[in-house]
This record gives structure tokens, sequence and C-alpha cells, in this order.
């Protein structure tokens, strides 16, 4: 295993003074024998990446949403949804839309999701917020279905399907409490905050607790002091339970880590944090010389091997490195909780695992700079 932490040094003037201010290179930093990174396809600018089924072909697809590039000669504007072969990772099929063309006039982000809402193997496009994004539900062509927008614009929605009776129902995260929508936009219920809950409602998700197969919603509240909450909810709008949030937090995502469910999020910058669902820290992992920043963190199980229990990949974004470009720090951990391999790559949201049925494990599949994807493998006898 090998570390090694490259930097470039940029001259800055702040306030009359120079400064020499350091930048993290694209590099591997830990490296490890069993890794192998393979580059394949060109002309993507991948956002985010999804396994769907809307495709004709007999097995699953990629699909990639994201930014064409100049170089890609058949594009016919600067937003597009590619389908991939899982076998050959070959195009099987691209759209693409022009400016303007896509529904809330905003592009994709990495709360983009493809889903089909009324079962007939037509994909719809949920934006689901976050910067300047809305919400709503847009059709295969960009074409605004509906968009929810209450007093202000809200935080994030998200999908899901809670009580099983195979209709998506959506879920939004406001300033003023969350909101329960149908497949059309209509709302079936609102929970208001409490102000004991802190002012806002900022992020929310959906997790499985396997003990009963029932489907949860996550809420993080109030992320501006150290009396963050969060609260789990059931499909009816019934708060189940609440806890405070261990140190503030900013964002949070949902991780199934070997048949265990985990709430990832930063901590004091450089720390990957998961938690049970009661906020008890379970891992903690050192990111360093990698400040947190943007977009937080994303994290994945992936069976890299048919011998060992699942592998743990995480994504961490910065985007304090001069010149101002983002950077973002990719993560192997063992089952054991060692981080095997570390790489510093240029800022990406779009990453899956992806099964190789005559191998019997996964390999990870993402997104990187100018158009290309990456495969990563792991050696296995």
């Amino acid at each position: 295993m090998i570390k090694f932490v490259p930097y470039l040094l940029f001259l800055a003037i702040i306030s009359g003074c120079y400064v020499l201010i350091p930048e993290l290179q694209l590099s591997v930093v830990i490296d490890s024998e069993k890794i192998e990174k393979k580059t394949f396809s060109e002309h993507i600018g991948a956002i985010k990446i999804q396994l769907t089924d809307f495709h004709s072909s007999p097995e699953l697809e990629i699909s990639i949403l994201g930014k064409t590039f100049a170089s890609d000669p058949i594009a016919t504007g600067p937003e597009a949804i590619w389908f991939l072969s899982t076998s050959d990772y070959r195009k099987l099929e691209s759209h693409y839309f022009r400016d303007g063309e896509l529904g809330l006039g905003v592009g994709f982000g990495k709360n983009t999701e493809l889903l089909d809402v009324n079962n007939d193997g037509i994909f719809e496009i949920m934006p689901g917020g976050g910067g300047f994004q809305g919400v709503g539900l847009l059709d295969s062509k960009g074409n605004t279905l509906w968009t929810f927008q209450p007093y202000r614009s809200p935080h994030r929605m998200i999908f899901g399907d809670l009580n099983s009776d195979s209709i998506y129902e959506f879920y939004v995260a406001d300033y003023d409490g969350i909101y329960q929508l149908d497949d059309k936009g209509k709302v079936i219920w609102k929970v208001n905050n409490q102000a004991s809950d802190g002012p806002h409602v900022w992020a929310l998700e959906i997790f499985i607790d396997r003990r009963n197969n029932k489907g949860y919603l996550v809420t993080l509240n109030d992320v501006f002091n150290f009396d963050g909450v969060f609260q789990i909810y059931d499909y009816q709008g019934r708060k189940i339970r609440r806890f405070p949030t261990p140190f503030p937090i900013m964002d949070f995502e949902i991780v199934e880590w070997n048949e265990t469910v985990f709430i990832l999020a930063g901590y004091l910058g450089n720390k990957a944090i998961l938690m049970d669902l009661a906020g008890k820290i379970a891992h903690n992992f050192e990111l360093e010389n990698f400040p947190l920043g943007g977009y937080e963190l994303q994290g994945i199980a992936v069976k890299f091997s048919p011998d060992e229990d699942e592998y743990l990949v995480l994504l961490a974004h910065s985007n304090q490195f001069p010149p101002f470009d983002s950077r973002t720090l990719l993560n192997i951990i063992s089952p054991k909780g060692e981080i095997i391999y570390q790489e510093i790559v240029a800022e990406t949201t779009a990453f899956t695992s992806l099964n190789v049925p005559d191998k019997n494990k996964e390999v990870l599949i993402m997104g990187g700079d100018s158009g290309n994807l990456f495969e990563y493998e792991m050696k296995t006898n």
C-alpha cells in the first residue's frame, strides 16, 4: 500500500499579502494492487448514473444523465441522457436536449432521477432540487408534467413506495415541514415543523427496515447549530422516532452496508462518519488533507469479491482548491473498515455498482473528467 499526497503551490494575493496555497493534484493517494482501473466511453459528462430497464435490450442498462462535450459528433444540445449496455458498455441510445428544452429550466443535477411513474416502460425525469433546481416531474422529452412550489423553493424531493402498492409517491423537504405528494404532484399530507425541532427541514432520505421490510422517511432539521434533529416517519406521516445529531450536519445520505443501515455525514471538515439510526457513531474515517465542501459525501456498497462481504465506496467532495477547481476523493473501504484505495479525481457525483454475473461479483462505475467513464474492478482468484 502506497500513500502519497502531491501538491502544487499557487500564489494568491489576499489583503495585499502574497500567500502560497497548496492544491491537491489528480493522483492515487493510497494504492492497492487489487484494484484495476479501466477507462471506457467518451463524450459523456456524467452527473448521475443509474441502473434502469427502459431500453428494449434484454438486460438492464446503465443510464447516465449529464452534459455533452463539443467533441461529441452527434450532440444536438448541452444536456443528454445516454443508455449503455451493462455487458460491453456500448451506447444503446441517446437523448439530447437543446437549451431551454428541459422543464424547470436548470438542467440535470446530482438529485435528478429517472423513474417510471405509470409503469408504461417509458422514463420520466424527476428534478430533485438542490442549488437552483426546482422540483417536479418531466416526461421523456423534457416537457413539464407537474411542478411543486410551496411558499419558498423546496430544498429537496425524493420518491419511493413506502406502502408497497407499486405506485410511487414523492416526499418534499421544505422550510416549514415535509410533504407527501401523489404521482400527479397533489399534496396528500403535510407535517409542519415544531419549534423544538428547528426552523427548517434541510434534507430527507428513505431507508428500508430489513426486520419488517417496511420503508421509512428520515429528515434532518436545523443544521446551523448543535441542536440539529433527525426524525423518522412512516408512510402516513406519523413520527416514529427523533434523535439529536451528534454534531452539526449540513447534509446526509442513507447507506446500506453489509445488511446494516447507516447515516453517512461529514464532520469537522475532513471526517466521514457512519451513524446508526439512533445517532450513535459506528465508523469514523479520516480523510487526511482533503477539506470537505460542495456536495459533502456520497456512499454505496459494492460486492467487489465473491469471497468477501461488501466493500464501502465513499465519494468526498471539495471546492477549496485553487484555482477553484473542485476535486473528489474516491475511497474504497474494506469490510473490516480499512481504506485500501484512495484517489483524487476531477469532481464527479456519478457512480453506481454493477453486477458481473459470470464472475459472481460487482464492479464500480464512475464518471470522470473529459467525458470519460471509469470501471474499478478488484482482482480476484
